[in-house]
């Protein structure tokens, strides 16, 4: 793991190289016999060359939907699987850190560890630019959007407020052979880049975890061969499925919390993000099951499409309007009569998931297409992970998954490569630096209350129009928004316009791979430069410019 496809590019760090590299991948081989975590010898390989490990397909072609390997939950190395799993809860430690705290005090005792051969399998570290000292090294990343140095600080902060604190209470714990001194800071960087480049979610219990031999597949954006599937609903208390868990859903325990009444009852649509992580045959299932029609999908995509559309037409309900009333229908009437371009700032392809938030940068363990019934009388199975065959694998080529939808930038600063040919890839563009240009043509009054209507309102539009979400807040002030014409007094707009909202809109103003602004940009722009006619339009009627800014 750690690598992408033959294509890809990265600064090249010096990797350890174990002695033997045979005996590690026996070794390692021996530990997945042990723990019960089984790959299909006549469909897949696993390969070791120089530290790296890669997974290959036989001779023969691999169809989709042909489950490869399969691996217990319990052999995954989690917060909740931890030795000092206790110790981690009481602390209240979740998330990445909780992990990170678990895979430090696994390699410090390491020789005792039930993942012992499995962490002697790893890197030291994952060979990002965190690592990185020389100076002619750094400079490679200053033409790009890499933030090291943004995320050097961030973990020096969690280690001292937080690591380091909690070693120093638990020093007996933590402590190795005597005389042996340890420089934790380097040892907790070390773990993070482990965890931040290997970590898959795997259920509403375990989190986040190390999982072995899934983390032998490759990256490739775009194109990978396989998915990780396995039971997202279990019990948040214990791990077990759903149905089985009596913590949740004994009948005598019907005051805990956990009793069915309407509101409960009540349809909770899931994101976008955890729609594409379930498997086809599970969205298939869905979409039969919402009274839709799967026939016509091409692609993966086309049926997370169709299963959230099949939520907002519920939750909408058939008899809907727009919420409009009849006086603001006729106060926006002057959008017909604008000569100006209205910009198509919600493109097709920015609706399919190009917003992604920081739990994306994982990858996700999918969930399987649910049970038929004639599958009850089948004995109780070990809640387990598969590595399913998502794309067609050709003989004898790489098996690849996928990390996650990343920019290069992303791929490099947290799992140390790149890739020459990314659909992900951004060039980001400086909010300080757009708004220096703009400002040479645009008086300084404009300017400033432009940027006030921006961040009270415009952002706020394009960033529910781009996520799905409706935006409730400042209600308020449907019925006027300041900004050019406005009387009232702003005080407080340079504080408002200029590090705040430039911090807001840093990730947000780019241009993709393909050369098309971003919907925050396109829209950013058209308010900037619009006519002071639209603007004062939009200043008197805050769905007005809903509809404009929302307009296909």
């Amino acid at each position: 793991m750690g690598k992408a496809s033959k294509t890809s590019t990265a600064a090249k760090r010096p990797a350890p190289t174990p002695s033997n590299t045979d005996g590690v991948k026996q070794q390692l081989l021996d530990w997945f016999e042990a723990n019960k975590i089984t790959f299909n010898s006549s469909c897949m390989r696993i390969e070791h060359n120089d530290a790296d490990f890669s997974v290959f397909s036989q001779g023969k072609p691999l169809k989709p939907d042909t489950v490869i390997a399969t691996i217990p939950k319990i052999a995954c190395l989690s917060a909740r699987n931890s030795a000092i799993a206790d110790l981690i809860e009481q602390e209240g430690l979740t998330g990445t850190l909780a992990l990170t705290i678990a895979v430090l005090f696994e390699r410090a005792h390491a020789s005792k560890s039930p993942w012992s051969s499995y962490l002697a399998s790893l890197p030291p570290h994952a060979p990002t630019p965190l690592f990185w000292e020389t100076e002619q090294d750094l400079a490679l990343l200053a033409p790009t959007d890499v933030p090291v140095t943004e995320y050097k600080e961030s973990l020096i902060s969690d280690f001292e407020t937080i690591v380091q604190p909690f070693i120093e209470r638990n020093a007996t714990l933590f402590s190795k052979e005597a005389g042996e001194k340890v420089d934790w800071r380097q040892e907790f960087f070390a773990a993070t880049s482990l965890v931040t480049s290997r970590a898959f979610l795997v259920d509403a219990f375990h989190g986040d975890a190390l999982v072995p031999l899934a983390d032998l597949f490759n990256h490739l954006s775009g194109g990978e061969h396989v998915h990780m599937e396995g039971d997202g609903d279990v019990c948040v208390f214990c791990g077990a499925v759903e149905d089985g868990c009596d913590c949740m859903w004994s009948d005598d325990e019907e005051d805990d919390g956990h009793e069915e009444d309407e509101e409960m009852d009540e349809e909770v649509a899931p994101t976008v993000e955890e729609v594409k992580s379930f498997s086809v045959k599970h969205l298939k299932t869905m979409l039969l099951e919402r009274g839709g029609d799967a026939s016509g999908c091409v692609d993966k995509q086309d049926l997370v499409d169709k299963v959230m559309e099949s939520f907002s037409k519920k939750a909408g309900g058939a008899g809907d309007d727009d919420g409009w009333e009849d006086d603001e229908k006729e106060e926006s009437s002057w959008l017909l009569d604008l000569e100006e371009p209205i910009p198509d700032l919600i493109d097709e392809k920015a609706g399919k998931g190009k917003s992604k938030s920081s739990a994306a940068s994982k990858k996700q363990a999918k969930k399987p297409a649910q049970k038929q019934d004639d599958d009850d009388d089948e004995p109780e199975q070990e809640d387990s992970l598969d590595i399913t065959v998502y794309r067609p694998v050709k003989p004898n080529s790489q098996i690849f998954n996928i990390y996650g939808d990343h920019t290069n930038a992303k791929l490099l600063n947290l799992y140390g490569f790149s890739e020459i040919s990314n659909p992900n890839n951004t060039v980001l563009v400086s909010p300080t630096k757009l708004t220096e240009i703009l400002g040479s043509g645009i008086s300084s009054s404009i300017m400033n209350e432009r940027l006030a209507f921006w961040n009270q309102f415009g952002r706020k539009i394009i960033t529910s129009a781009v996520s799905g979400e409706d935006d409730d807040e400042d209600d308020e002030h449907d019925d006027h928004v300041h900004g050019e014409g406005c009387n009232h007094d702003h005080d407080d707009h340079d504080s408002v316009t200029t590090t705040d909202g430039n911090e807001m809109d840093k990730h947000s103003f780019f241009f993709d791979n393909d050369g098309e602004a971003s919907p925050h940009l396109l829209a950013f722009l058209h308010i900037m430069l619009m006519e002071p006619k639209a603007l004062l339009a939009f200043c008197k009627c805050k769905r007005s410019c809903t509809a404009w800014l929302q307009t296909d």
